[in-house]
This record gives structure tokens, sequence and C-alpha cells, in this order.
């Protein structure tokens, strides 16, 4: 996100400054009516008049006072319909736990219409970890992410699976394999490899137990 708005500020003759940044805060999952009433404004500011459909919307404030806007549009990884084809050929359902505006989750979802399930938006991370539990009832889950904020939902899988190239520090700690690679068709690949490993093993046992 920070590469996008420091590229649209430099294509417009703004050039960032970074180190005027003295102090600054992060606040994971936090959606813009949160960060909002912690900077005192009552009230998001309206978005009226911009192109939003399927866009996550960020504010700028001086203050409490609103003083930008901008939006961003997030496109699926390449291939991922294909990989996710392939994990519905296997029988194996997939759910989209994202801290994404739904506006936003719902453009990802008709972008896979047909192979992308359940959609759950605006989710902070304990959020996803509780759905990732939900899951967990019903049976053995797995949990894909590269962010800090899917790091708790991360370790609460069954399995749970970062993204390497792009992945932030702490979800490829938290989690138990690491893609080195942004594919996500890797993951039916890795499905159908373990697989056939955990045939091979019991085979082996078989094997020895016969003789």
């Amino acid at each position: 996100m920070a590469a996008a708005l420091v590229d649209f500020a430099r294509a417009h003759t703004v050039e960032p400054k970074p180190e005027k940044v003295e102090k600054f805060q992060i606040f994971p999952g936090e959606g813009n009516s949160r960060i909002a009433s912690r900077v005192g404004c009552n009230a998001v500011p309206r978005s009226e008049g911009y192109d939003v459909q399927g866009r996550s919307i960020g504010y700028i404030f001086l203050g409490s006072s609103p003083a930008g806007i901008f939006c961003l549009s997030d496109i699926y990884r390449t291939r991922a319909k294909e990989a996710m084809k392939e994990l519905k050929s296997m029988g194996i359902k997939t759910v989209m736990p994202t801290g994404d505006s739904h506006a936003a989750a719902e453009h990802a979802q008709a972008q896979l219409v047909g192979v992308l399930g359940v959609v759950h938006a605006e989710l902070l991370p304990e959020d996803k970890e509780r759905i990732i539990k939900e899951l967990q009832k019903e049976k053995l889950t797995t949990m894909i992410g590269d962010g800090v904020n899917d790091a708790p939902a991360l370790a609460t899988a069954d399995l749970g699976i970062s993204m390497g190239v792009s992945a932030s520090a702490l979800a490829m700690e938290t989690a138990d394999f690491v893609l080195m690679s942004n594919d996500i068709q890797r993951i039916p690949k890795a499905l159908r490899i373990a697989k056939k490993v955990r045939r091979k093993i019991i085979e082996n046992v078989m094997s020895g137990r016969a003789c």
C-alpha cells in the first residue's frame, strides 16, 4: 500500500520526505471508523464523487480534521483462480477472512466467482483467529496468509502457510510452512505431494510389518 501511494505521489510531482516522520503508531486491522474515532473525528468523511466500487478507502487526518482521501484496489494473485479450482476439485472448502472493507471483499469474490466460498470482511486479527477456531469444529483447517494481522490465525490453524516472498517476518515465523514463491498454485501442488508422501510412509510401514 505504501509503495502504491509513494509512486502515485511522485507521478504528481510530490516527493515524499520519510526523514520527516519522527513518530508513528500502527493499529493492526483497524478500519476507517475506528481510526477516525482515535483522532477525535466523530464520523468517517463521505466518499461521494469518487469511483470507490470494489476498492478500499483510506483517509488522511491533520489532528481531528480530514485532509485527504485515497482509494486502493486489490487484484487476486496470479493463477489464484486456477489454484482454487484445483482445491475445489479435491473437495477442499475455501473461506476468505480479510480486514478489507465489505466492498473490497465482494469485489474479490466477484473476480473469483464459482471457486471462492464464504467471505468475512472488516476483521481484526482476533476475528480471523475466531473464524479459524469455528472452522476447526467442522474439520482440519489450513490458514494461508502473509501479513502481520494474519499471524494469530496462522498460529491457531492446524496448518499455517505463509507466502514467503511478500510475507511479513511475523507471518513467516508463525507459519508451519513457508512457500518461497507468490504463486498460490503451489498450494494444491504441495497438498498432492504431501498425500503421496503419506501414502508412501503407510506402504513402507505395512511392508515392514509384513516381513
